[in-house]
Order: C-alpha cells, then sequence, then structure tokens
C-alpha cells in the first residue's frame, strides 16, 4: 500500500482520508508518520500554495503507561455510545473474533458501522489470544480476549440479563456450526469437553466453558447455581500424590431425583421506534431481533395427547418502578404513586395457558371446586382458555400443585408488571405506543377465524 501511494503521489496531489477519530490514530499506521501542519493565505478558502508551519521544539517529559483502570475509563468517556453498547455485549461473549463481533453487532446493533467496530478493537481493551500475529491472511481466525476479567466486570455494568443470555446463544450457535453440530450437542460437549475431536477442540471447549460459567455467575441470583452446574468438572489430582488422606468411612446418604433441568427457548422480540425522514416527515417501524432465554416445560399427562406441556419461564430477580410516572400520558390515579418494588427470581408461564392445557388439568381430582373441561367461545385447543373465573383459575393451579408436587400459583400484580416490562420503563415492553403489527387489538380485528392462533409472548426476558 505504502508503494502505491507513491506512485500515485508522485503524479498527482494525494490526501489520504482518516475516517477514524483522532484519539485512535495512534493505533494505526498514522503512529508511524510525522505530523506536519499547513497553513493557507486565509483560513477556510482554497489554496494551491499551502506552507508549512514551523514549531519551536519543546521539551518532552515521558508520561507514564496508562493503567487498566485509566484505559477503561477513557473508553467508556471518549468513545461513541454504540461502542460502549458493543463492548458490553461482547463483555458477555466466551469467544472474540472479528465474525463474532460482526455477528453481534448485525443481531443486536444493526445500526453499528465499521467505526464503531474499529472503536472497541483499538480501544486496548482486547488482546490477541495465543501467539500467531493478525495479518490480512488470518484476520478472520485470529481470536481475542480481554486483557483482565476486570474489564469485563466494568463492560458489562448495567447489561440486561436478556442481553448476556442473547449474546451467549448467539455465539453458541455460530460456532456449533463451525464445528458441524446443533446447538444442543454443542452445549452437551461443554459439559464434557474431554470428549472433543481433538486436544486443541478440547482445550477450547474447556475455555469456552469456563469463561461462559463466569459469565453466568456475573449475573447473580439463581445464575449462579446454573453457572456452578454448567461449570467444566475439574480434573482431579491421582491418589497417590495425596499426603495423610484419611481412612475411608462408610456414611448414609439419601439419593436426589432432578425434577427439572433447564431448557433453552428461542423467541423473537420487537421494538416499536420512530424513523425520522426529514424534519417533516416520520414514522413508526418495527424492529425485530431474535433472543433466548431459559426455563423447563412441566409434560402434563392426558390420555389423547401425550405431547402437551406447560412451558414455564424463568424471570430473574431485580428491582423496578412499579406503576406509571406522572409524566406518562393517558393512565389514570390507580396507576400511581410509582414505587420501587424488589422481586426475588420466580417462574412464569411463558404463555397464557390453553384450551388444550385447561382441559388436561380439568381431569385431575378436584380439590375445592369443579372445573368445566371446555369452557371457551372461541374454540381452538391452542388459543387462550376464556370464560374462567378467578377461583377457577386458582382451582386449576392447585390440582396441578397436587399433581407435579411444584406450588404453582397465580402470579402477584408486581410480579405480572416486573414481567411484562422485562427491564424496560416505556408504556409498553416494546416502546411508547402499540401497534396492530404487535399485538392484535380493536384496530386489527375482524372475526373470532382472524385472532392469532398464538397467543403473544410478554416482555423480553
Amino acid at each position: 500500500m505504502k508503494a502505491v501511494i507513491s506512485t500515485w503521489s508522485a503524479k498527482l496531489p494525494t490526501v489520504v482520508f482518516q475516517v477514524f477519530p483522532e484519539r485512535l490514530w495512534s493505533r494505526t499506521a498514522l503512529a508511524r508518520s510525522v505530523t506536519v501542519e499547513f497553513q493557507g493565505k486565509q483560513a477556510g478558502l482554497p489554496s494551491d500554495k499551502l506552507q508549512p508551519i514551523a514549531r519551536p521544539a519543546t521539551p518532552a517529559v515521558s508520561a507514564p503507561p496508562p493503567t487498566l483502570k485509566d484505559r477503561i475509563d477513557s473508553f467508556q468517556l471518549a468513545s461513541s455510545p454504540t461502542a460502549r453498547d458493543l463492548a458490553g455485549l461482547l463483555g458477555s461473549a466466551p469467544v472474540i473474533t472479528l465474525p463474532i463481533v460482526r455477528l453481534i453487532a448485525r443481531s443486536m446493533l444493526p445500526h453499528a458501522s465499521a467505526v464503531h467496530l474499529a472503536e472497541v478493537l483499538m480501544s486496548g481493551l482486547l488482546k490477541v489470544s495465543g501467539t500467531e500475529v493478525p495479518t490480512f491472511e488470518n484476520a478472520e481466525r485470529i481470536a481475542y480476549e480481554l486483557v483482565d476479567e476486570e474489564v469485563r466486570d466494568r463492560l458489562r455494568a448495567g447489561l440486561r440479563v436478556g442481553d448476556a443470555l442473547d449474546v451467549l446463544a448467539e455465539v453458541s450457535q455460530y460456532i456449533a456450526r463451525g464445528l458441524g453440530k446443533s446447538t444442543d450437542e454443542f452445549w452437551a460437549l461443554l459439559r464434557t469437553p474431554a470428549q472433543g475431536e481433538s486436544s486443541a477442540e478440547t482445550e477450547f471447549l474447556n475455555a469456552f466453558a469456563t469463561v461462559r460459567a463466569n459469565i453466568l455467575r456475573g449475573l447473580g441470583g439463581d445464575w449462579v447455581g446454573i453457572a456452578n452446574s454448567l461449570a467444566p468438572p475439574e480434573i482431579a489430582e491421582e491418589a497417590d500424590s495425596l499426603h495423610n488422606f484419611p481412612p475411608l468411612q462408610s456414611c448414609e446418604y439419601a439419593s436426589a431425583t432432578i425434577a427439572a433441568i433447564l431448557d433453552r427457548f428461542d423467541f423473537e422480540t420487537a421494538k416499536l421506534e420512530r424513523e425520522t425522514r426529514s424534519k417533516k416527515r416520520s414514522q413508526w417501524i418495527v424492529r425485530r431481533r431474535r433472543a433466548a432465554t431459559w426455563g423447563y416445560t412441566e409434560r402434563l399427562s392426558s390420555a389423547t395427547r401425550e405431547d402437551i406441556g406447560l412451558e414455564m419461564i424463568t424471570i430473574p430477580g431485580g428491582s423496578f418502578a412499579m406503576g406509571a410516572p406522572e409524566s406518562e400520558p393517558e393512565n389514570g390515579n390507580r396507576e400511581r404513586p410509582q414505587h420501587q418494588v424488589t422481586l426475588a427470581p420466580f417462574y412464569l408461564g411463558r404463555y397464557p395457558v390453553t384450551q388444550a392445557q385447561w382441559r388436561v388439568v380439568a381431569g385431575y381430582d378436584a380439590i375445592d371446586r369443579e372445573l368445566n373441561p371446555d369452557p371457551s367461545n372461541f374454540k381452538g385447543d391452542d388459543r387462550p382458555v376464556e370464560n374462567v373465573s378467578w377461583d377457577d383459575a386458582r382451582e386449576f393451579c392447585q390440582r396441578l400443585s397436587a399433581k407435579t408436587g411444584k406450588d404453582y400459583r397465580l402470579p402477584s400484580e408486581a410480579q405480572w408488571e416486573y414481567a411484562c416490562r422485562a427491564g424496560t420503563e416505556t408504556p409498553f415492553h416494546f416502546g411508547d405506543t402499540l401497534s396492530t403489527e404487535l399485538a392484535n387489538y380493536d384496530g386489527n380485528y375482524r372475526d373470532p377465524s382472524q385472532c392469532s392462533a398464538h397467543s403473544q409472548r410478554l416482555g423480553g426476558w
């Protein structure tokens, strides 16, 4: 490239335009250049006789190299908001390569540009993993890692749990495809890294599983226990290397049965945003993205259908402002005063109870009252059950609890609002207003046959 520029500049006036902000120049080839300032006859006017400015030599004192804290603070203060968001997402990525950076940016930050990617990669917070030197030929396969776990903690501060899980899901799917395996097969391998097809693959799986466990522990709450269960087993020391090992003793124990193993649920979430085309013209657009969460499926026994399940989603604990602020239009005083509520983690049904699910549980032994197994007007196994009272719903939960041994009940008002908001503060979890593209309400309703066959999932957990 240098030879091409030299040849070109010998024939024609040449300008090399640097698109990166000046604070990043020292991390490009410009670091090896000499800075020369020019001035024209009059500022702001074109001139073909630029004169170099002579600057007097000044003594310089070498500054100490910046500490890790200085580098993190500098990035968070000087970088663009999009670059900070991207760095936070990469803090939840067990593996970082250029294809993975572009994948996360494309799926979760579609407005990010190459400059934002460069801000992160040239921030000084990443280093090459291994000894291979990056070149144009190997740039796509070079792996990077954060220079320290402190960087990961700082970058991920304030990141939503759902976004962290989305990054883990995206990276896992990408790696699984590269290994020629399904995502489930890849996750299974992470539980037993030693089953890798080669020593290099085993080493990679072990490193991936370790970082994944650390990321999940950083989410706090129930995720700490999940992370510990997913961490790769440590290699036990050989018995003959132990000294003063006590003699073995007999002991009694009780075996445990795992009632439910967390499953991964993929879903699509949407955000309604106003896009400005000009000063006088704007429109509402729906931005959709794929995401994933965790939970379990309660299998409901049925004499006619064995595949009926009740999907329960884990809702992480946390605090939120319950109710509506004074500034929010079209709400009543019953939604005020707004107040802080703190909730422990819990599970919530992924969808409203369907008619098929209701019919199965209505066949269980009665607790306090009888249940009509088919009360709905809008018939359909996969449609929500309706024409049921609060007492009926309570009986449903009691029968399900008695059958499964788990404590099922109706969610409290605080749990319901917390789950629907999904970490957002807008009137709806998907934005400031509602659209018929996101919900089936009066503006989109014609007749029962046009109702959605499946219920809309609430929240982005």
